[in-house]
Formats: structure tokens, sequence, C-alpha cells
């Protein structure tokens, strides 16, 4: 099986069947790993290709469909709103709050709900499980996710 035969051949079929099944902008990365996938799996004859991919495909959608609904996420309407007292800690956070939940959306998925995460005191350990990752890279990405908002924080 020549990987880019078989990547020529089979791209535009698994592309067009991955966004009729709603996976819009992650249409492209999701293709890929279909590919990668096929690509580290022992061949055996399966006869049809096409399904054969099609199902890697659906299997791929499954997984993302399940760590969607797994990953937090931080939205503006979850802010305190301006109905408690002036003198309330939280109101006198708030510029920092929606200055933080407007710099939010130019993180990747992943650095916005490890922010989240951060935000509601999660330790690293409730991360690890929602992440499925060892510690170290659940301190590494934790790291780089409030490096990269403290930059965006300041570039604002």
């Amino acid at each position: 099986m020549d990987p880019a035969a078989l990547y020529a051949e089979h791209r535009d079929d698994v592309l067009r069947f991955l966004r009729g099944r709603g996976a819009g902008d992650d249409a492209e990365d999701l293709c890929q790993e279909v590919f990668v996938r096929v690509l580290r799996a022992p061949y055996v004859e399966r006869g049809n290709m096409r399904g054969w991919l099609r199902t890697v495909a659906v299997h791929i959608l499954i997984d993302l469909r399940r760590q969607q609904a797994r990953r937090p996420t931080l939205l503006v309407e979850d802010i305190t709103p301006f109905s408690q007292g002036a003198e309330d800690p939280e109101l006198l956070a708030l510029p920092e709050r929606l200055a933080v939940a407007a710099a939010l959306p130019a993180l990747s998925p992943i650095y916005r709900a490890i922010c989240a995460a951060v935000g509601r005191d999660e330790g690293t350990m409730e991360m690890q499980r929602w992440m499925r990752c060892p510690a170290g890279t659940v301190k590494s990405r934790k790291s780089r996710a409030l490096h990269t908002l403290r930059e965006r924080l300041e570039a604002s």
C-alpha cells in the first residue's frame, strides 16, 4: 500500500465524508488523522478501502465528540454581573475577568480549557483525568497556556 497513492486517491472522499457529518473547520485535521491511523494499522486486505477509511473516519468523529463533551468552556456569561455591591472583591476584579474573557477566544481550545480549569482552582490531578496525560504534561501545558494568556493580555 503506497501511502501517497492512497492519500491522493481517497483524500477528497474522506474530506467530503467528514464535512457531511458536521466536522466543519476540523475536517482537514480529522482527514489527516484518518490517514495517520490507517497507515499505523497493519493492513489486511479488506476489499473495500473506501469503506475502511470511512469507518476509521466515523471512529475519529466519535472520539472528537467525546472530547468536546468532556472539555469545559468558560463563557462570558459565566462572569458575575454588576448585581453585587461595590465592595465585593468579585466586582472589583471584573475588569480583569472581562479582559481574560476577551483574550480566551484567541487561545487554542485546549489552552482555553486549561485556563478555565485554573480559574476553577482545579489541581494537576483533576486536570490529568480529563486531559488523559501524565502530570508532567499537564504542568507544561498549563504553564504554556498561562504564558500565552499573559502575552495576549499584555498585547491588548
